[in-house]
């Protein structure tokens, strides 16, 4: 789940749309610091019909270079379930239970779901299930920055991305753009690419032209353009 929405679509019948997604969240990030331990999301019902949605909150790590979300007690959700009638806002309270310090900034995802309504299929419809995946950051008073690693490991067609943050905050990259030793274009992702967690790695693997390194890392990030020099792992 390294995007902020994902849209989980529930095909019941085919062949044509029978309704647009309804579902609506607001904010798409959240980000406290401490000593804050409350936040709010708004939830409204954009569609013509009630609907039943269900908020959960999962601990949000990187294991092996890949997002996992874990179970956790550290954060409560309420409400966990409730009837959305159309147009109107309902309000999802975020809070930060657990007592221990935050001393490196802690990850989390809320996901908010559609549920689906018994009997409401139609015969040549498709209703479409929405899932929104909210990014939730608690951060500590003070922390290091993000202080990335790059790794690049080149196979036929493809390129890896090895990236490692040392740092105590995450860092966003977006409009990533990967070039070779003579500067021409390896590789290139428009948009977000993902996160990389405090303290944690991540890895990208993208369809790769061009030639041999050392390769060239271009992107965005919430605090700025990135320029960096990715190693490469020895093969």
């Amino acid at each position: 789940m390294s995007r902020q929405c994902l849209f989980a679509f529930l095909f019941l019948v085919s062949p044509t749309l029978a309704q647009a997604a309804a579902l609506h969240v607001s904010p798409v990030l959240i980000e406290k610091t401490a000593p804050a331990a409350a936040a709010a999301l708004t939830v409204r019902n954009a569609g013509a019909e009630p609907m039943t949605v269900q908020t959960r909150v999962f601990r949000w790590v990187q294991v092996g270079g890949e997002d996992k979300l874990e179970p956790t007690a550290d954060i409560a959700v309420s409400p966990p379930m409730m009837k959305l009638q159309p147009g109107v806002d309902n309000v999802v309270r975020i809070v930060r239970t657990s007592k221990q310090p935050i001393v490196s900034e802690q990850s989390y995802r809320v996901v908010v779901d559609e549920l689906p309504v018994a009997g409401r299929a139609r015969s040549g419809t498709v209703n479409f299930l929405v899932r929104h995946s909210i990014p939730v950051f608690f951060r500590p008073p003070t922390e290091t920055p993000p202080a990335a690693d790059w790794l690049a490991t080149r196979s036929g067609r493809q390129i890896t991305l090895t990236l490692n943050n040392r740092g105590q905050r995450r860092l966003r990259v977006a409009d990533l753009l990967v070039k070779d030793a003579s500067g021409a274009k390896v590789a290139q992702n428009s948009g977000l690419v993902g996160y990389a967690l405090a303290g944690s790695t991540v890895r990208w693997t993208l369809p790769a032209s061009g030639g041999a390194g050392p390769y060239n890392i271009e992107a965005t990030s919430e605090s700025g353009a990135i320029r960096a020099k990715a190693g490469q792992a020895p093969r």
